[in-house]
C-alpha cells in the first residue's frame, strides 16, 4: 500500500484546465472569499459556512500555522503574497509539472499571461484558446466595417474567424480550444445552418449591444452565432492534416447564476460528438451535477474524455469523493484527466491539488483493500490521471518518472533522511527522463532533489509541506527500504556497492537486521567506514600513493532509490558515494563528480536522456594445466553465430539470457530487446532511456545481473573490447539527448556536441580507459567509431552519431570505462560547449572517415585523430585544462596516476595473459 500512497502524493500533476493569476494591482478587484464558489458577491456572504469553504479554512489555517479564521487566514495569505520572488504562488503550485491556461476571461489584462507561469511550474505552460473569446475579438477588431457595409464586415469576420483558428492549430504553444456556450445558450449546439442565419444572429447581437451602449461585443447569446462558431472551430481540426487533432474542452455543469442550467448537463453534446469522431473533446467539471452522464459519454464515446476539475475545492469533501465513484461507474480510468479549475489566486491551485489527493487516496485504498483493484492497477490510474491521459491528449510530450524511482537521490545525513525546508521558495529539479526527446517529466519538488548541499538534507522553518501531505509524510530512508522489502520480504543482505577508477566494482555486504539497526536503533543512515584508498586501489590492489591519502572516509547509501533485487536470490543492490568524514562531498568520488556536471547543466536549462547499450561476449574458462591461470575461449557449438542470425539462439543461449531478461525484469530493470551481435557468443542488451545518474546506475546493476546468471551458467560474460582478435570488438555505446525547451533548440545542442568534440581526444581517457580499447577502435572494418574526430549523421564509422534532433549517440565508448567519468566528461565538455557558444566546424560527415583522402578529410574539416594509445590520450587530458576545470583537477590528477599505474601492470604481461586478465575482471 505503501507505493500506492507515494504514487497518489507525488505524481506529478498535469493541470489540464485552469486561469492565470491575477497581477498585484489586480488583486483587491475580486473577491478571495471566491475562491471555493461560483457565487457572486451578492451571495458571497454566507459562503464561509459551506461544507467546501470551511474546509479550505481549516487547510489553509493548518498550512499556515495561523487560527483556522477566515480572517486570520486572508491576513496570513497576504502577509506570504509580500514575499519577494512569487514564493508562496510556488508553493502552491509545487508538484504541478505544467499548467493549460484558458485566458479568455482577462479581458481587462487583469492577470498573468500564460507564458508567466512558466516560472511557478517545472514545465512550460501552454495555452487554451477560448472559442467565444476569439470570435467577439474578430468581430471587435472589425467593427469599423460595420457601418460601411454589412457585408463586407460579415465576410471580414468570416475571413479573420478562420485564420485565427488556423492560426491557433499551427502554434505549438496552443493545445487546445475551449467553449463556454454552456454559460451562453446551452450545450444544444444547432446544427449546421446556413451563412445568412448566421450573418443575421450576429447582426442582432451588434444591433442590441449597440443599443444598449455598448462599444464592443460584449457577449453573445445567439444559439445559432455561437453554435456556428464551433462547428468551424471543430470543421477545422477535423480536417487538419496532421496526426493529432487538437481537443476542444467544453464547459459543463456548474456555472455562473445567469446560466440555464438544466442545459449544462454534457448529454446535450451527443449529437455534436457523434458529427465530429476525430475531435478530442473534453468534458469540464466532471459535468457536475450531471457526473455520470459525462462517465457514460466518456465510455461510449472514443473522442470524449471528462475532466474533474472545479469540483476541488467547490464541492465538500462527500460530494468529491461521490464524483469520483460516480465516474468510476461506467468510465474508463484513462478517459479522466485532473486539473484545478484554478482562478486568480494561486490557493484555487492549492486546495485542488491537496483535496483531490485526499480524495484519491481515500477510494483507491479502498478499492485496493476489498481487491476491486491491484496495487499496479491503481497506481496506474492514478498516473494516468495525473499525468499519462493529458499528456497523450495535447500532444505535451512531457515524461513520467515512475514513483517507484521518484526520490532520486537522497543522500540524506540525517536521522533516517528526514526532510527540513529552509524556505518555501526551494525547489530543486531532478533529472528523470526515460523516452529520448521527450521532456519529461521530470518532477521538481525537494523530496527528489538529488543534489542540494549536503546530502539533499533540508531544515525546517516551521512552514509545513503543501504538496498534499506534511514533509514529514515524504517517504525517509527508513520507509524507502521497508518499502522495498515488503515487496521482496525475500532478500536478506544488501550490496552497498561503488566503482572505482579502475572500473572494479567493489562493494560492502550487509544483512538486512544490519540495515534496519542503523535505521530504527541507531538512527542513522546507511553508512560505512572504508580506507580512503578505496577509489585508487589497483585491480591487484596495490596502492598508488601518489593519490592515495591514509584515513577513513565514509561510504553512504547516496541512493537507496536506487535498491533493486539481486544480482541473485536472497541479495539487493544499492549504489553508494564515497564522503568525508564530516559527511562532505569528496572531491574524486566519480560518482559525486557526476552529479556536480549535472548540476552545472540544470542552470543553463539543461538536462538529458541517457539509454545504454550492454554489448557482452559469453565465453567459457578452462584451467591452464601449466600455470592454473583461466583461458578464456569461446563456446562450444556457436561457430555459426553471426549478427542479428537465428542461429547464435541455441538451447543454451535461450535458457541463459532468459533467465537474464527476468532477472532484470524482477530488479525493475525491463530491455528493450535484446539480440545477436557479430562476434562468436556476443549479445546486445538496449536498457531504456533515463536520467543520467539513474541510467549509470542500472547500468552498472544490469551488468552485475548479466555477469551472475552466466556464471550460473559456467560462463564468463566479458566486457572485454576486444576479447577475440579476429572478430568484431565489444563496445557500449550511449544515446544521449536533451529533451528540455531549450536543448532541442538546434542551436543549443549544435553548441553541446560541438563542445565534446572540442575536447574529444581528452575524454577519450576516459570512454576509452584500458590498452584493450585501443585494440578495437584501431581494428579495420569493425564499426568501432572511427579514429577520428568528427561527426555524421546516422554514420556509424565516426565517434558522434547524428540521430535525430538533440538525440545522438556517442559510440567511442567500451565497458572498461568508469562510467560516472565518462559521462562527467561528455555532458560536462557539452556544457562548456553551450556556455562558450562552441561552433560546430566540423562538417556533416556520411563517409567513413578512415576510408578519406586527406584533402577529402579538409573538405569535412576533420584535423585531428582520437589517440591511438592510452598513454597518448592521458597526456591530451593532462594538457586539456578546460577538462581539468570541468571535472575538477582533483579528479584529473587521480585518474591520470591511477592509469598511468594500470598501465605499468598490464606492461608486465604478453598479449595473451593480458587478455585473459581483462576478461577476467571486466
Amino acid at each position: 500500500m505503501e507505493r500506492l500512497i507515494h504514487a497518489i502524493r507525488t505524481t506529478p500533476l498535469i493541470d489540464n484546465h485552469a486561469h492565470p493569476l491575477l497581477i498585484p494591482s489586480a488583486t483587491t478587484k475580486y473577491p478571495l472569499l471566491g475562491i471555493t464558489t461560483q457565487a457572486n458577491e451578492d451571495t458571497l456572504r454566507a459562503n464561509p459556512s459551506s461544507l467546501a469553504q470551511i474546509r479550505a479554512i481549516n487547510q489553509l489555517a493548518d498550512i499556515l500555522d495561523c487560527p483556522q479564521t477566515w480572517s486570520d487566514v486572508s491576513g496570513a495569505i497576504a502577509k506570504e503574497k509580500v514575499k519577494p520572488g512569487n514564493v508562496w504562488a510556488k508553493r502552491c503550485l509545487e508538484g504541478i509539472e505544467t499548467i493549460l491556461l484558458d485566458d479568455g476571461p482577462n479581458a481587462d489584462n487583469d492577470a498573468f499571461d500564460y507564458s508567466w507561469h512558466d516560472k511557478l511550474t517545472s514545465s512550460k505552460c501552454k495555452r487554451i484558446v477560448r472559442i467565444e473569446t476569439l470570435g467577439a475579438e474578430i468581430v471587435d477588431r472589425n467593427l469599423d466595417l460595420f457601418a460601411i457595409s454589412e457585408d463586407r464586415f460579415f465576410a471580414s469576420v468570416l475571413e479573420g474567424l478562420q485564420k485565427a483558428i488556423n492560426d491557433a492549430l499551427s502554434d505549438p504553444d496552443v493545445v487546445a480550444f475551449k467553449s463556454i456556450i454552456c454559460d451562453r445558450t446551452g450545450l444544444e449546439i444547432s446544427r449546421a445552418c446556413l451563412l445568412e442565419e448566421v450573418k443575421l444572429s450576429l447582426l442582432r447581437c451588434i444591433w442590441k449591444q449597440k443599443a444598449e451602449g455598448h462599444t464592443r461585443l460584449n457577449r453573445s447569446n445567439g444559439q445559432l452565432l455561437n453554435s456556428w462558431i464551433i462547428h468551424m472551430t471543430a470543421e477545422t481540426i477535423q480536417k487538419s492534416k496532421t496526426t493529432h487533432k487538437k481537443p476542444i474542452q467544453f464547459h459543463t455543469g456548474l456555472s455562473d447564476n445567469d446560466t440555464n442550467f438544466t442545459r449544462s448537463s454534457p448529454s446535450h453534446l451527443q449529437d455534436f460528438i457523434r458529427e465530429y469522431p476525430d475531435v478530442p473533446i473534453l468534458l469540464l467539471h466532471a459535468g457536475y451535477p450531471w457526473t455520470k452522464e459525462a462517465g457514460y459519454l466518456a465510455a461510449v464515446y472514443s473522442n470524449v474524455y471528462t475532466d474533474i476539475g472545479e469540483v476541488f475545492p467547490g464541492i465538500s469533501q462527500d460530494g468529491q469523493e461521490a464524483i469520483i465513484r460516480d465516474l468510476l461507474e461506467l468510465c474508463p480510468t484513462e478517459k479522466i484527466v485532473w486539473s484545478t479549475n484554478g482562478h486568480w489566486f494561486p490557493e484555487t491551485y492549492l486546495l485542488a491539488k491537496i483535496q483531490s489527493r485526499e480524495a484519491f487516496e481515500k477510494i483507491l485504498m479502498e478499492y485496493v483493500e476489498r481487491k476491486a483493484l491491484t496495487i499496479a492497477q491503481a497506481v496506474k490510474f492514478v498516473e494516468n490521471v495525473f499525468f499519462n491521459t493529458s499528456n497523450e491528449l495535447y500532444d505535451l510530450q512531457l515524461r513520467l518518472r515512475s514513483t517507484e524511482s521518484q526520490i532520486v537521490e537522497r543522500l540524506t545525513n540525517g536521522v533516517n533522511g528526514a526532510r527540513r525546508i529552509k524556505g518555501i521558495n526551494d525547489t530543486n529539479d531532478a533529472n528523470g527522463v526515460n523516452s529520448f526527446n521527450s521532456f519529461d517529466n521530470i518532477n521538481r519538488t525537494n523530496i527528489m532533489d538529488e543534489c542540494n548541499g549536503v546530502n539533499g538534507y533540508y531544515e525546517s522553518n516551521g512552514i509545513k509541506g503543501i504538496s498534499g501531505a506534511d514533509a514529514s509524510q515524504y517517504p525517509s530512508d527508513l520507509e524507502i527500504f521497508e518499502s522495498f522489502m515488503a515487496k521482496h520480504p525475500e532478500i536478506h543482505f544488501l550490496r552497498v556497492q561503488y566503482i572505482d577508477y579502475c572500473s572494479i566494482t567493489r562493494l560492502r555486504i550487509l544483512p538486512v537486521k544490519r540495515v534496519r539497526n542503523l535505521l530504527y536503533d541507531e538512527k542513522v543512515d546507511v553508512s560505512i567506514g572504508i580506507t580512503n584508498s578505496s577509489l585508487t586501489l589497483m585491480p591487484n590492489d596495490h596502492r598508488i600513493d601518489s593519490v592515495s591519502p591514509r584515513g577513513v572516509c565514509r561510504l553512504l547509501h547516496a541512493v537507496l532509490s536506487s535498491i533493486r533485487p539481486g544480482p541473485c536470490y536472497g541479495y539487493a543492490s544499492a549504489q553508494a558515494e564515497l564522503r568525508n568524514p564530516d559527511n562532505s562531498s569528496l572531491d574524486v568520488c566519480p560518482r559525486t563528480t557526476l552529479r556536480s556536471v549535472l548540476n552545472e547543466a540544470k542552470n543553463h536549462d539543461l538536462e538529458f536522456l541517457v539509454g545504454f547499450e550492454i554489448e557482452v561476449v559469453f565465453m567459457k574458462g578452462t584451467l591452464s594445466k601449466d600455470d592454473s591461470t583461466l583461458n578464456f575461449t569461446p563456446l562450444p557449438g556457436t561457430d555459426s553465430h553471426c549478427w542479428g542470425s537465428s542461429n547464435a539462439l541455441t538451447h543454451a543461449i535461450t535458457d541463459a539470457v532468459g533467465e537474464i531478461v527476468d532477472t532484470l525484469s524482477n530488479a525493475g530493470i525491463d530491455i528493450e530487446q535484446w539480440h545477436p551481435e557479430s562476434a562468436t557468443g556476443q549479445f546486445e542488451f538496449v536498457l531504456p532511456a533515463c536520467a543520467p545518474l539513474e541510467a549509470a546506475d542500472i547500468l552498472l546493476q544490469a551488468r552485475e545481473i548479466i555477469t551472475t546468471v552466466a556464471r550460473n551458467h559456467g560462463w564468463r560474460a566479458t566486457l572485454h573490447p576486444k576479447p577475440l582478435p579476429n572478430k568484431i570488438g565489444t563496445g557500449a555505446h550511449v544515446h544521449l539527448s536533451i529533451p528540455t525547451p531549450e536543448g532541442e533548440k538546434e542551436e543549443t545542442y549544435t553548441h553541446f556536441y560541438a563542445g565534446i568534440l572540442k575536447h574529444l581526444r581528452s575524454i577519450t581517457a576516459f570512454t576509452y580507459s584500458n590498452p584493450a580499447s585501443y585494440d578495437r577502435m584501431s581494428a579495420t572494418g569493425g564499426w568501432a567509431g572511427s579514429t577520428w574526430v568528427t561527426w555524421g549523421t546516422q554514420n556509424r564509422e565516426t565517434p558522434l552519431r547524428k540521430i535525430d534532433g538533440s538525440h545522438w549517440e556517442v559510440r567511442c565508448l567500451d565497458g572498461l570505462a568508469n562510467i560516472y567519468l565518462a559521462l562527467a566528461a561528455l555532458i560536462g565538455a557539452g556544457v562548456e560547449g553551450v556556455i562558450a557558444k562552441d561552433k560546430m566546424t566540423w562538417l556533416d560527415c556520411d563517409m567513413n572517415p578512415t576510408k578519406l583522402s586527406l584533402a577529402d578529410r579538409d573538405d569535412y574539416n576533420i584535423k585531428e585523430m582520437l589517440p591511438c594509445t592510452l598513454e597518448e590520450a592521458l597526456v591530451a587530458l593532462k594538457i586539456d585544462q578546460g577538462m581539468h576545470k570541468i571535472l575538477g583537477e582533483a579528479v584529473v590528477v587521480t585518474y591520470i596516476a591511477m592509469k598511468r599505474g594500470e598501465l605499468e601492470l598490464l606492461k608486465l604481461m604478453d598479449d595473451e595473459r593480458r587478455r585473459n586478465w581483462i576478461i577476467e575482471r571486466y
